[in-house]
């Protein structure tokens, strides 16, 4: 316990509307609309939780939870952890703990031909749901941070015990960054820039072509496995970063405004070794409304 009076101390000292909240669209579980801890109706002056919200033995109360002893629908934000009615066909059972898998929003082969259904449903269903069970099985030796932001775990690594922080960066920055890369993905084509957004790239980057060829050719010199994003500062300067493996831009305190998956699982079914054609193809299906809103936001 002593390891996470840190943790949970500085959450309650800060906000979190500042920089380093992830303010483009992350999925905080059970969280409310301002993207940081629960209300403070559910919280101790200490910053331990509530025990109106917990049972005798420190895990979330039964009030809060269905028959099967998952989190209710009813607690779900709308902006990342949809309820049950929104579930789209290629959702399933969620694991036990506070993360859940979210929904892609369309269809397994809806990117084709660019991405093709195999690769989409192993990644969503395999992939993610990996790191969402092992996010969830880290976190429940401290059921303590059931109440605190994905967000706020990611940017407080070195707080978190000893025992779980390499558990909850791997697999909570696996979680992060998927639920953005579904949704800077469409079927819809014909998406663009709006001119916001449109004429930052512009202006940071001289223009649209210039911006595509960085990006690119950032991925490409990711070495391994990794991601490169398009990130906004507060100023709304943009710049082109790669990140490795599963760890995020929460630390830089920048929004992300489109990124993408450079794991080999992302795209080998289809494209081998060929990480220069999925990049090509990847530009066909991105989501330009939600950069735009990401943007804006």
């Amino acid at each position: 316990m002593k390891d996470l009076l840190p943790l949970i101390f500085i959450t309650l000292a800060t906000s979190f509307n500042n920089k380093n909240n992830f303010r483009a669209s992350t999925p905080s579980n059970n969280m409310n609309s301002d993207d940081s801890m629960s209300s403070n109706n559910n919280m101790f002056a200490n910053g331990m939780p509530s025990t109106n919200n917990m049972s005798s033995n420190g895990m979330p109360s039964t009030n809060n939870m269905s028959s099967n002893g998952m989190p209710s629908t009813n607690n779900m934000s709308s902006n990342g952890m949809p309820s049950t009615n929104d579930m789209s066909s290629n959702n399933f059972a969620a694991s036990t703990g506070p993360f859940r898998l979210p929904p892609l929003g369309y269809a397994y082969n809806a990117l084709e031909p660019y991405i093709d259904e195999a690769t989409m449903k192993v990644h969503h269903t395999g992939h993610h749901q990996t790191y969402v069970d092992k996010l969830n099985e880290a976190l429940s030796k401290y059921p303590q941070l059931y109440n605190v932001s994905l967000e706020t775990l990611l940017n407080n690594i070195d707080r978190l015990p000893s025992d779980i922080r390499e558990a909850v960066r791997n697999n909570g920055g696996g979680h992060y960054n998927h639920s953005f890369f579904w949704k800077v993905m469409t079927p819809n084509r014909g998406t663009a820039p709006n001119s916001s957004l449109r004429a930052a790239i512009d202006r940071d980057f001289g223009s649209f072509e210039n911006f595509r060829n960085e990006f690119k050719q950032t991925a490409l010199n990711t070495f391994g496995s990794g991601w490169t994003w398009l990130l906004k500062d507060d100023s709304g300067k943009l710049q082109i970063v790669s990140t490795p493996n599963q760890n995020t831009p929460v630390p830089l305190g920048l929004v992300p405004i489109i990124a993408i998956d450079l794991w080999e699982h992302a795209y080998y079914l289809k494209h081998q070794n060929r990480r220069n054609n999925y990049i090509d193809d990847w530009f066909n299906v991105v989501n330009w409304d939600y950069a735009n809103q990401s943007y804006n936001a």
